[in-house]
């Protein structure tokens, strides 16, 4: 009886909860299991871990399929409401940063190289 009422508050809770949209980061992973003791099959629960701009953490339950496709470190935007999971859009922000970085650093090495070959060319005249 007690978990019946205990579920039914947070239905309830999650139900009056606005539907929130935030970018978050996928820290952790985790399962757990239960029953298949003698004949009786064993059911997985899957969690995934997201942290928020503000640093808070949140755990929430997800899908397997979910649990699957997600990675830790993953960025991307999370649809929640209360504790109900909904999405998880992956963004590609951490392959647009190494892209970006990449550019800017091969940009870099090409200015140095406008510097120092006319200054090599000028030494190898000086020999």
């Amino acid at each position: 009886m007690f978990v019946i009422i205990s579920n039914l508050k947070e239905w309830s809770k999650n139900n009056a909860s606005p539907v929130l949209t935030v970018p978050a980061k996928v820290v952790t992973k985790r399962t757990r299991t239960s029953g298949g003791a003698g004949d009786s099959s064993a059911s997985t629960t899957y969690y995934i871990t997201f942290e928020v701009q503000s640093g808070d953490r949140m755990e929430l339950r997800v899908s397997g399929r979910e649990y699957g496709q997600l990675a830790e470190g993953d960025f991307g935007l999370l649809t929640f409401q209360g504790t109900w999971f909904q999405t998880f859009e992956r963004q590609k922000r951490r392959a647009a940063i190494n892209f970006a970085l990449s550019f800017l650093y091969t940009l870099m090495q090409l200015q140095l190289l406008k510097i120092v070959q006319p200054f090599s060319r000028f030494l190898n005249q000086q020999r």
